[in-house]
């Protein structure tokens, strides 16, 4: 395995470049040896298969499989579609979920708020009722402030007579 250090930089850039040429180069010698000279009409009405001898040129132009890998290949093909096929039906099944999820999400957030904005509502609703009635007498600042002084008073009052008597 090659191992690319962090100090070559231009290497690790330069990688993934030469492996792409390699394997150009690769694909371009295996389509040489397959090559085949036919007129592609021929081609289009071939509908099978040939068995071929090593050195024996090929009837159509494309790839080459022993007849093993030809029949592996064509079941991996039926396995990829139905695989395929469950795929597709997983992913439509996880989409609805995820749509029914996020209706009831959103159905959720709207029964939500409409309890908040009852809630506010009635809130408002009391403070404008209590707003509107009338303060009660001992409620009201001049009561306090009055109760305030007279309290003073009293206990200036009391202070002085008592002082008073003392003496």
């Amino acid at each position: 395995m090659l191992r690319l250090h962090s100090n070559n930089h231009t290497v690790a850039r330069l990688f993934p470049w030469i492996i792409a040429v390699v394997c150009g180069l690769c694909i371009l010698l295996v389509a040489r040896l397959a090559f085949c000279e036919q007129p592609l009409e021929d081609v289009l009405e071939f509908d099978g298969a040939v068995s071929l001898s090593e050195g024996e040129e090929a009837p159509f132009p494309g790839i080459l499989l022993p007849i093993t890998l030809a029949i592996e290949l064509g079941f991996n093909i039926e396995t990829l579609e139905t695989r395929l096929i469950i795929d597709i039906e997983r992913e439509q099944q996880l989409c609805r979920a995820r749509l029914d999820f996020a209706d009831r999400h959103r159905e959720f957030e709207e029964e939500r708020r409409d309890i908040q904005i009852r809630l506010l509502t009635g809130r408002v609703q009391e403070q404008a009722e209590r707003l509107a009635r009338p303060t009660p007498w001992y409620q009201r600042w001049g009561f306090a402030y009055g109760i305030g002084v007279l309290s003073s008073i009293i206990l200036v009052a009391g202070g002085v007579a008592a002082m008073l008597a003392v003496m």
